[in-house]
């Protein structure tokens, strides 16, 4: 949804809306699609080799960010919106003074008191990046169809275009750089606890456009701004499980349920995992590297199968976005 529709179904796929989007309306959806499966796949793919390889000395890197360090990562992340708005950083820096006041709803961690909820224990939580993302980029674009009669009635995706995954194989290698560099971004990224996927993604966009000669590609249909996102993803994935695993601090949500339950089997992860249970870590390593080509294989399918549902006319499928957007929005905070 994020490339064809530009709805991201996490906040890690983003920065993949900028520019996937922009090749869809192109007619290049197809080849924007194959990009963030490959990319997906060599990303986690290095991702997991670099867990492999360098994980206890990155872990303790990554655990000698203080409060400091992370106040430079967030103010590098907020200079970001300044870049990425193509021709326009007053407009990026205001959405972000906007994005911060968002921030500041919910409890205020310092004080443990409630802060501009208006009174609604609904907001006490925060406002959760899945809604106000679907807010920001699904609901917008229905709205968008719905001020234009004339759109509501073409197929929702212009042409869905036709490449293979070997064309996209030369489209990737055309950018190997972009790809490696992203991944490594997106490893170190991962590694830092409580960062993950959803800043490393933005990160590896915003370094991409800084470095590239030609910025103004980016936002209009540039297939490194798909490849750099999507490869920093996945490779975050595997950046994770490197504090995970070495000392049992998790990167992200995903690293925290999966260390709860291997502690209700007994298992402690640390250090003394690599003596005492090295076979769990080997198989962690084998099941990363293994479900990469399953990605592939499943998300071929499925690239075909939802790119047939999209031919709809676009005034279904918004009927379709606007229901799954506002439900989705609501389940994830049950």
């Amino acid at each position: 949804p994020a490339t064809l529709l530009r709805i991201p179904g996490t906040p890690a796929s983003g920065p993949a809306t900028l520019d996937g989007y922009e090749l869809t309306k192109q007619g290049r959806g197809m080849e924007a699609l194959t990009l963030d499966l490959l990319c997906s796949a060599i990303g986690g793919f290095i991702g997991v080799l670099i867990l492999m390889l360098v994980a206890p000395p990155l872990a303790k890197f990554a655990l000698r960010f203080t409060n400091f360090q992370y106040f430079w990562l967030g103010i590098f992340g907020l200079s970001m919106s300044a870049s990425l708005s193509a021709g326009k950083p007053m407009n990026g820096i205001i959405s972000a003074a906007l994005g911060l006041l968002v921030a500041t709803i919910g409890m205020d961690v310092t004080t443990g008191l409630p802060r501009f909820t208006g009174g609604n224990m609904e907001l006490l939580e925060g406002v959760g990046f899945i809604p106000a993302m679907v807010g920001l980029f699904g609901l917008s674009e229905v709205l968008k169809n719905v001020a234009d009669p004339k759109l509501l009635q073409q197929s929702s995706i212009p042409e869905f275009g036709k490449i293979s995954l070997l064309g996209g194989m030369r489209i990737v290698l055309k950018n190997k750089l972009t790809v490696l560099k992203a991944s490594i971004i997106g490893t170190c990224v991962g590694a830092l606890p409580g960062a993950g996927a959803d800043i490393a993604s933005w990160v590896a966009y915003g370094m991409e456009k800084k470095t590239s000669r030609t910025p103004e590609e980016f936002g209009r249909g540039s297939v490194r701004g798909v490849i750099a996102p999507t490869s920093a993803n996945n490779a975050a994935l595997g950046g994770t499980w490197i504090p995970a695993l070495v000392f049992g601090v998790p990167g992200d949500s995903i690293t925290a349920i999966v260390l709860g339950a291997m502690l209700m089997y007994g298992l402690r992860p640390g250090p003394l995992i690599f003596q005492e249970n090295l076979t769990l870590v080997h198989g962690i390593f084998a099941v990363g590297l293994i479900s990469q080509f399953l990605l592939i294989i499943v998300g071929m399918l499925g690239i075909k199968i939802f790119g047939t549902i999209l031919k709809l006319p676009r005034n279904i499928v918004m009927v379709i976005v606007l229901i799954f957007s506002v439900i989705g929005s609501y389940a994830i905070r049950n």
